[in-house]
């Protein structure tokens, strides 16, 4: 795992690569926080205007754009495609996901 710096209205954070490369994959606003573990911890405030079905419809179609996602009905013909369905349903589960950690 790398990581990388980024900035905040807090002051710099140090993150996972992938997501100081693709902040819109932050369901929300990083912020530096004194916490547990020291004064450089990390928050993320919630913004109610991005979802979790909303991200993970964002990441499946573009993994499927690059050809990263996996049939395994193609196997053998060796098509890394997965059809709508799939991605759908990936995006219903996130749904209840989402539902079920509201509730908590």
């Amino acid at each position: 795992m790398s990581l990388a710096p980024v900035v905040t209205v807090d002051g710099e954070v140090v993150v996972n690569e992938y997501f100081a490369t693709h902040p819109e994959m932050i369901l929300g606003e990083l912020r530096r926080v004194n916490g547990q573990y020291g004064e450089h911890d990390i928050d993320v405030i919630a913004d109610p205007g991005k979802t979790i079905e909303a991200a993970i419809t964002t990441l499946v179609a573009g993994a499927m754009e690059r050809g990263l996602t996996y049939d395994r009905g193609s196997a053998r013909t060796g098509h890394r495609t997965v059809p709508g369905g799939h991605a759908s349903r990936l995006v219903r589960s996130a749904r209840r996901w989402a539902c079920r950690c509201a509730h908590h």
